[in-house]
């Protein structure tokens, strides 16, 4: 199943609220919603709706649910008696006239047409169209609260800090249309490189290097201020065969003013940190990607733990999401990634802070477009 925000899945306990008559707390994979007592029971069926989700009016109205989401008709987090809701839970009664089997997990984003804003379908401009294949977009890390039993104990993580920014990617890549420009470079100039070239994108558009676009310039800009396209260039110089070469790519997240309304991380400017690398359409690991990031003189997302032992995902979350906030402020972090040192493909999930997603509503924090 895709990353999504809206499916089929199972209580796993109900649990008592504290000094609650008329409520209680049900478990449902990794997320847990507040509802009323005795409207559900262990092992039901439900429709799982996750936080951020947008939930189409006429379905809000029909399904009776409008009171519970934010003005925007999303789902959100709120803290009731102390304790989080993250979700909702629906009967699965709701849909059985539009769903022939009641499959574990089956995605329903395309049949209720729910999704969050950036998931939204869209017809692209065609000048944005990713047309050169090589150029990867970067891996949709899941919520370990649809994954929670992702890893395993013992096994080897590094916790970063999650940054709220715009995702965004930069890389040196095999042309996919060689034309006589090229051709001439590589043959009559010996420039064994010739059959590459700089690439800069958000997380789905490839952006142009020329453009003076008010939605390309932060991407460009830093580009440029941090002369990336050099950097990379002489780092696939030194290391890398062209021969062998199909793309480099580094990815990261540009944070700062003017980015996310309200989030600023009381930058005046804007900065990058870069979290990922992709060699030949291979992410590589945790590990060496901090080494190479450091090479190329760029800044790794801060770390906050290297080598962490996983016992628990609760562990994880008392120590690094839960209450954490920018020192001597009320405002929250977001909350982290975590990655496996140990796995071959990459096997990341993001943990994110509650009191962020409060907070993100009661502030008005948007996200860059």
């Amino acid at each position: 199943m895709k990353n999504s925000v809206c499916y089929i899945s199972k209580i796993r306990e109900i649990k008592p609220i504290e000094n609650a008559d008329n409520i209680e707390l049900a478990l449902v994979e990794g997320w847990q919603c507040i509802v009323k007592k005795g409207e559900f029971k262990k092992d039901d069926n439900v429709i799982l709706i996750t936080e951020g989700a947008i939930i189409p009016e006429d379905l809000a109205q029909s399904f009776g649910i409008k009171k519970y989401l934010h003005k925007d008709n999303t789902v959100h987090v709120v803290k009731l008696k102390g304790i989080y809701s993250e979700c909702l839970i629906l009967p699965i009664d709701l849909i059985k006239d539009k769903i022939k089997d009641i499959d574990y997990r089956k995605d329903l984003s395309d049949i209720l047409n729910i999704y969050k804003p950036k998931q939204e379908k869209i017809i692209p401009d065609k000048k944005f169209l990713n047309d050169n294949e090589n150029f990867r977009i970067y891996y949709n890390i899941p919520n370990f609260k649809d994954v929670p039993n992702i890893f395993y104990k013992g096994e080897s993580l590094q916790i970063t800090r999650k940054i709220h920014g715009t995702n965004a990617r930069f890389g040196i890549v095999r042309k996919n249309k060689i034309s006589l420009k090229d051709l001439f470079r590589y043959y009559i100039k010996r420039d064994k490189w010739a059959f590459f070239e700089y690439m800069v994108g958000s997380h789905k558009k490839i952006l142009d290097l020329k453009s003076n676009s008010k939605n390309n310039n932060v991407y460009i800009e830093i580009s440029k201020r941090l002369k990336i396209k050099k950097k990379l260039f002489e780092y696939v110089k030194y290391n890398e065969d062209p021969n062998k070469l199909v793309n480099f790519i580094i990815y990261g997240e540009i944070y700062g003013k003017g980015i996310q309304n309200n989030y600023t991380y009381s930058l005046k400017t804007t900065n990058l940190f870069c979290f990922d690398v992709m060699i030949n359409d291979s992410y590589i690991k945790p590990n060496k990607a901090k080494e190479i990031v450091k090479k190329l003189d760029l800044e790794y997302i801060p770390v906050l733990e290297d080598d962490h032992t996983y016992t628990s995902i609760d562990i994880i979350f008392d120590k690094y999401v839960k209450n954490a906030y920018f020192k001597n402020t009320r405002i929250p972090h977001e909350g982290v990634v975590v990655k496996s040192l140990d796995s071959v493909l990459p096997k990341y999930v993001k943990i994110k802070n509650p009191e962020f997603l409060i907070y993100t509503k009661s502030h008005n924090v948007s996200d860059y477009s």
